[in-house]
């Protein structure tokens, strides 16, 4: 039997992932839903992991938290729907504002009370427009292998 990889694409204000399943026969989804008839819905295997995921929309409205981002970087609130800029004092609220602006990608570490993280927030975009940012912020380990890999020759 003949395995066919198939690309399925999830199209919504908050899941702007293209994923790839094996099939047995090609299939191609399209899912467009706006976001004024249909309410936002994260994809649920990002529910439970253990890093906080955020997604935002051109404005900077939130529009979905994983449980994660909602424990951690909200203390517990539901604050889907509030927009970014009120969530953060300065500086972080004049960098938002320019993430915004500008669409460019921020990366960094940080460490509060010894637990390092990695923060790395990434602009989305739905048909060729900027729509937001989704961020992936998670704890990482005191010690972490660092491998660098030689390209094939």
């Amino acid at each position: 039997m003949t395995r066919t990889t198939v690309r399925v694409f999830f199209y919504s204000h908050a899941s702007p992932f293209n994923f790839f399943f094996n099939k047995h026969a090609p299939i191609d989804i399209l899912c467009s839903f706006a976001a004024v008839l249909k309410p936002i819905a994260m994809l649920n295997y990002f529910h439970n992991v253990p890093f906080s995921v955020t997604i935002c929309d051109k404005d900077g409205k939130i529009l979905e938290m994983n449980e994660t981002a909602e424990r951690v970087l909200s203390h517990g609130k539901h604050i889907v729907g509030q927009n970014l800029l009120d969530c953060h004092p300065e500086p972080a609220r004049s960098k938002l504002v320019e993430m915004l602006k500008n669409h460019n990608l921020n990366a960094y570490t940080i460490e509060k009370n010894g637990v390092k993280k990695l923060v790395y927030q990434s602009p989305w975009f739905e048909n060729g427009e900027f729509a937001g940012y989704i961020e992936l912020s998670m704890e990482l380990p005191a010690e972490m292998p660092h491998f660098i890999r030689q390209p094939k020759p």
